[in-house]
């Protein structure tokens, strides 16, 4: 039988953008440079309206670049998707990918959040004057990592999921950390495009043990293990 891998539908959908901003509360990495001026407390009465405004004029006039960005960055995860899925296929020991609608909108924001129980995620639009500066593909492949390490861990290694704003976030850290190891590896060279990953700040202590631990072998188990001092 042939090893099922997700197919991922890839959409726009303006109102996620306005509802993961609102989320966000505005804040200047979520909305951008061209917005960075709405954190001033002088717009705290009007920062939802005019942050939502922009947005709905940037998706209109913008609407045509857009929709081929989206078939573009389509048709791009096509070509790579098998040399993807091969590698997270090596590291995970071929553990079965969650069964499930997988779903990626585009988004004109500038943070990229996913959601583990809703396979779903955002990848950056990728407007002329940024090309040079973003990657969706790697943004893709990011998020997918998180989808089979989350139940990897779970089931697995009998692991508890926390997220970054939990009061113990190890396993968030964990999953965050091992995304970067992974990037980083020589076998995702061709997804990274050279770009070199980094972890987060407050992620760094634990980045530093998993690294020493997985430059010995990759073996992700073992890493777990020592890492979560269980087994």
């Amino acid at each position: 039988m042939n090893k099922k891998y997700p197919k991922i539908d890839f959409s726009i959908n303006k109102e996620n953008d306005r509802v993961v901003v609102k989320a966000f509360k505005f804040s200047e990495r979520m909305l951008g440079m061209p917005l960075a001026f709405l954190s001033d407390k002088k717009f705290d009465d009007s920062r939802e309206e005019l942050a939502l405004a922009y947005m709905d004029d940037f998706y209109t006039r913008h609407e045509k670049e857009i929709e081929a960005d989206l078939q573009n960055t389509k048709a791009e995860w096509e070509k790579i998707e098998g040399y993807f899925f091969a590698e997270v296929d090596r590291i995970f020991g071929g553990y079965a990918w969650p069964e499930g609608n997988y779903t990626g909108y585009l988004s004109i924001r500038s943070t990229f959040p996913r959601w583990i129980n809703k396979k779903t995620f955002t990848f950056p639009f990728v407007a002329s004057w940024l090309s040079n500066r973003r990657n969706p593909i790697r943004t893709i492949a990011h998020e997918m990592l998180h989808f089979i390490t989350y139940p990897y861990l779970k089931e697995k290694h009998g692991l508890l999921s926390s997220e970054s704003g939990s009061e113990d976030n190890t396993f968030w850290q964990f999953t965050e950390n091992l995304n970067v190891l992974i990037e980083n590896s020589l076998g995702w060279s061709e997804i990274s495009k050279g770009r070199k990953s980094f972890p987060y700040d407050n992620c760094k202590e634990q980045y530093n043990k998993m690294k020493e631990i997985w430059d010995k072998n990759q073996d992700l188990d073992n890493l777990v293990v020592k890492i979560f001092n269980h087994g």
